[in-house]
């Protein structure tokens, strides 16, 4: 398991379970779009469905691989004690005390290694997430463990073991929700995934509703161009508010006593016309620029992400009861064969 955490830290981004603030996810859709892009798209969910998926399916291949081989391996043995003297429950419990220690350290190990580098969420529904993700993860290979005893009670040999693991583990994957978009009757098949509840554990404690909610595509529009044209009145070219004329006046002079005379001059006469006016159409273009766009919108999951105590606590109860009732299947078929 460790080893696993160790390849994760090699593609996963530190923010993938938290997110980024508003300010930081805006200045990376800026600058996306300053490099020269039409659009830029901010969504962290999906890897961080992409990891919750990992944890899941590496807790429950855990289980089923550690406990697949401990009943058929010494099937020659547990005849032999069952013929004596061995009871089934104290014998079972035997194989699920030691490989849900083992589960116990190992998940333990997993988160750790992934704490190195991706920022874990501080709050859960219940306790702190990180608690609350490592019981999930414990309580998911626990049930596979005890899904695992169930098949190596089933399968006749060693040989077919990993035939019917290849089986299930291609089942985990296919119908956990998170790879495919699963029609209503395969949707009805991941309820019988450990993997489908063990996610939905998972994504719940990591508030996958609100790293959702941080989903958003900013796009500039092009700018638009528009011809615009209009139509004015001014003056004629050749009106003139104003003209200065000469004109002859007479004037009485008095060029003998008691004799006057007219006499003509010439003087400057202001002549005022009124406006003469003229039409034109007028045209010029005129540039807008959008401002900048935001959509918000959700992805949709096959997987319900429910935040709430009681969503969380069931699918840890439903784990519970599929462990459970993989165990007594187990004791059912052990009890089948033995010998009369």
């Amino acid at each position: 398991m460790p080893a696993i955490g160790l390849l994760l830290l090699l593609i996963t981004k530190s923010n993938w379970l938290v997110g980024d603030s508003e300010a930081e996810i805006m200045r990376q859709l800026q600058a996306k779009l300053a490099s020269g892009g039409k659009n830029a798209t901010y969504a962290v969910v999906g890897n961080a469905q992409t990891l919750l998926f990992m944890l899941a399916l590496a807790a429950v291949l855990l289980g089923l691989f550690a406990a697949a081989y401990e009943i058929v391996k010494e099937r020659p043995i547990y005849l032999r004690e069952r013929m004596v003297n061995l009871r089934l429950v104290p014998y079972l419990f035997s194989k699920v005390s030691v490989l849900g220690a083992f589960a116990l350290v190992q998940c333990m190990l997993l988160l750790l290694v992934v704490c190195l580098k991706v920022k874990m969420p501080a709050d859960g529904v219940l306790m702190p997430a990180m608690l609350e993700m490592y019981l999930t993860l414990l309580i998911g290979a626990i049930a596979s463990i005890m899904l695992g005893l169930l098949i190596s009670a089933l399968v006749p040999n060693t040989n077919t073991v990993i035939y019917a693991m290849l089986i299930l583990l291609f089942l985990q994957i296919i119908f956990a929700g998170v790879v495919f978009d699963l029609p209503p009757a395969a949707d009805r098949l991941s309820v019988l995934t450990l993997t489908r509840w063990t996610m939905e554990g998972l994504g719940v404690s990591a508030n996958m509703e609100y790293l959702n909610s941080l989903t958003r595509t900013s796009f500039q529009p092009d700018p638009v161009t528009q011809v615009i044209s209009y139509t004015v009145e001014k003056p004629a070219e050749n009106w003139k508010p104003v003209e200065v004329v000469t004109v002859t006046e007479t004037i009485p002079v008095t060029v003998q006593p008691g004799i006057v005379q007219t006499v003509p001059i010439s003087v400057p006469k202001v002549i005022q016309h009124e406006m003469v006016t003229t039409t034109e159409v007028v045209t010029h273009s005129e540039t807008i620029t959008p401002e900048l766009q935001v959509i918000y919108s959700k992805r949709e999951f096959d997987i319900d992400y429910t935040r709430s105590a009681r969503h969380l606590a069931c699918d840890w109860l439903i784990m519970i009861i599929f462990g459970v009732a993989s165990g007594v299947g187990t004791i059912i078929v052990l009890r089948s064969k033995d010998v009369r």
